[in-house]
């Protein structure tokens, strides 16, 4: 369970996955996945008997932990920088 006085983050709207450490892809599985000949043949749901998306799917390099209600925001959009925000 995730410890929401410890980060400051407030729950919005989804209490269930606000409560759960999700792992978050990096890089979202639509832009991988889409670029495979079985996604675009047989629609998003060909991919899961596709060997090569399985193994990019699950590597570790493109995983994170994320709070699932921010996961669930981000849905399939890319990361980037705020503007006007500094980079570390």
């Amino acid at each position: 369970m995730m410890d929401h006085e410890s980060c400051g983050c407030q729950t919005r709207a989804l209490p269930d996955r606000a409560i759960r450490l999700e792992w978050e892809h990096i890089q979202s599985v639509w832009s991988f996945g889409h670029q495979l000949q079985c996604w675009r043949e047989g629609g998003s749901g060909a991919y899961r008997a596709e060997p090569l998306f399985n193994r990019i799917d699950a590597d570790l390099h493109n995983l994170a932990p994320a709070i699932g209600e921010a996961n669930a925001d981000r849905g399939s959009y890319l990361y980037g920088e705020l503007p006007g925000m500094a980079s570390r």
